[in-house]
């Protein structure tokens, strides 16, 4: 799971990432952020699909897509 800035419509840079997995007891309940969030501004959370190797990468780990082709995940503003 990332959490992204947002550029208008488009999902930007990765502030953070957490494993998920159930098989693995991965329930994570926070995702560290490299920087804070700014009040006001958008974000993206993004779910994605590993690769099998244990370690998030953009180039191998791809965002897992709705039926229709958008990133399935949400948006939210900052408090």
């Amino acid at each position: 799971i990332g959490v992204h800035d947002t550029e208008g419509d488009a999902i930007g840079k990765a502030l953070g990432v957490a494993r998920f997995g159930t098989k693995e007891g991965l329930l994570p309940t926070k995702i560290d952020l490299l920087r804070d969030t700014v009040a006001g501004k958008t974000y993206a959370v993004v779910f994605y699909s590993s690769n099998g190797d244990r370690v998030f990468d953009f180039k191998d780990d791809k965002a897992v897509m709705s039926a229709d082709g958008k990133n399935l995940g949400a948006r939210f503003t900052a408090n």
